[in-house]
C-alpha cells in the first residue's frame, strides 16, 4: 500500500482504467475487435525494445541450432523493432516516446521508457555494450 495518497491513482484515473477494462470485456478480450473499439491505443516504445533484445537473442540461439533461416526472419524483426524504437526519440530531450495511436502523435514524457534505444541499439545486428 502506498502511504502517500499523492503517488496513488485518483478515482478518477481509476475510472478510467474500469472504462477501458469494460471496453475490451465488451469484445471478449479478442485482440483484433479490441483495437476497433478501445479507446485506448499505444505503441509501448519500452515493450518494442525488448522485444528487439529478445529477437536478437533467440537469432543466436538458432544459429547455433543450425536454424539459419529462423535466425534470419529473428533479425529481421530485430532490426525493425530497433528501427521503429529509434523513430520515436525526441530530438530535443533524446528520449524515446510511446506513440498514440489514436491522436497520432508521440507521448512524451520523462522515464524509464526513454532509455529504450539503450536496449535495442543496433550495430550490423549486435546489441551495443
Amino acid at each position: 500500500m502506498v502511504a502517500d495518497a499523492g503517488q496513488r491513482p485518483t478515482d478518477r484515473e481509476y475510472a478510467r482504467y474500469l472504462w477501458l477494462v469494460q471496453q475490451l470485456a465488451d469484445v471478449g478480450y479478442r485482440d483484433a475487435e479490441a483495437d476497433a473499439v478501445c479507446d485506448f491505443a499505444v505503441k509501448d516504445v519500452f515493450a518494442s525494445a525488448v522485444f528487439a533484445v529478445a529477437c536478437d537473442d533467440l537469432a543466436a540461439i538458432a544459429e547455433e541450432l543450425g536454424r539459419g533461416s529462423d535466425a534470419s526472419t529473428l533479425r529481421g524483426w530485430a532490426l525493425d523493432s530497433a528501427q521503429a524504437v529509434d523513430a520515436t526519440i525526441d530530438p530535443a530531450t533524446g528520449l524515446a516516446c510511446d506513440v498514440d495511436l489514436r491522436a497520432g502523435s508521440t507521448i512524451s514524457v520523462a522515464c524509464v521508457s526513454g532509455f529504450a534505444p539503450l536496449l535495442s541499439t543496433r550495430d550490423a545486428g549486435v546489441r551495443a555494450s
